[in-house]
C-alpha cells in the first residue's frame, strides 16, 4: 500500500511540473506569470558562453569560467541561468580567486560569482553588436556589479566581451567603502582550450 502511495505522488508531483508552462528565455516580457512555470534556454542562447576565457594584459590577467545550470528554482519559478567564478591577478599578484567555487556545493546557484540570464534587447555598450543574444549578468567582487557579456572574436578565436560597472552600495557612516577587485570597464576574454 505505500508504494502504490508513493507512485501515485510521484505520479502526480512529475504529472504537475510537466503541465507547468515552458517560456523562452529570451521571449518572458519579465512579468508574473503562472506559478512554476520554466524560463528555460530553449534557443540555446546560453550555450556559446560556456568555457575558460582569459583576458592577459601584461602582468594583469582576468579568467572567469562560465557553466550553465538547468532548472534552478527561483522564489516561485524554475530558470536556466548562466554561473560562474573567476580569478583576477594585477601586477603578478593574486587578488580574488574563486575557480574552486565552481564545483563546491553552495546552497543556492545564486552564491556563484557570477550569475544570470536576462538578454537585454535595448542599447547595446558594445562598438560592434554580435549576432549573437549578450546575457547581463551579476558579478560579486566587494561590491554589487553588473557585468554584461557578448560574444565576439579576435584573430578568429572565440572570444567574450565583458563590461564591468559597478553598482556602489549606500555608504553608512563608520563603515568601509569597498572598491571592486576587477576595476570597471571593457575587457575582451579569449576563449581556452
Amino acid at each position: 500500500m505505500k508504494k502504490i502511495i508513493l507512485a501515485l505522488i510521484l505520479l502526480f508531483c512529475l504529472q504537475s511540473k510537466a503541465q507547468s508552462p515552458v517560456i523562452d528565455i529570451p521571449n518572458w516580457n519579465g512579468k508574473t506569470s503562472p506559478p512554476y512555470f520554466y524560463l528555460k534556454d530553449l534557443s540555446h542562447n546560453l550555450d556559446p558562453y560556456v568555457g575558460t576565457w582569459l583576458y592577459t594584459n601584461g602582468t594583469t590577467s582576468l579568467r572567469i569560467v562560465l557553466q550553465i545550470k538547468e532548472q534552478v528554482l527561483r522564489g516561485n519559478y524554475y530558470e536556466d541561468i548562466l554561473i560562474g567564478e573567476f580569478q583576477y591577478i594585477s601586477n603578478g599578484a593574486e587578488l580574488f580567486n574563486s575557480l574552486a567555487d565552481l564545483n563546491a556545493y553552495l546552497p543556492s546557484p545564486y552564491y556563484h560569482n557570477i550569475h544570470g540570464n536576462y538578454m537585454p534587447t535595448t542599447y547595446s555598450p558594445f562598438d560592434v553588436v554580435s549576432p549573437i543574444r549578450r546575457i547581463h549578468t551579476f558579478m560579486k567582487d566587494n561590491t554589487g556589479n553588473t557585468l554584461e557579456i557578448q560574444k565576439t572574436s579576435v584573430n578568429g578565436q572565440d572570444a567574450i566581451e565583458i563590461l564591468k560597472l559597478t553598482a556602489q552600495a549606500p555608504t553608512v557612516e563608520g563603515q568601509p567603502i569597498y572598491d571592486p577587485v576587477v576595476p570597471c570597464g571593457f575587457y575582451t576574454l579569449v576563449k581556452q582550450p
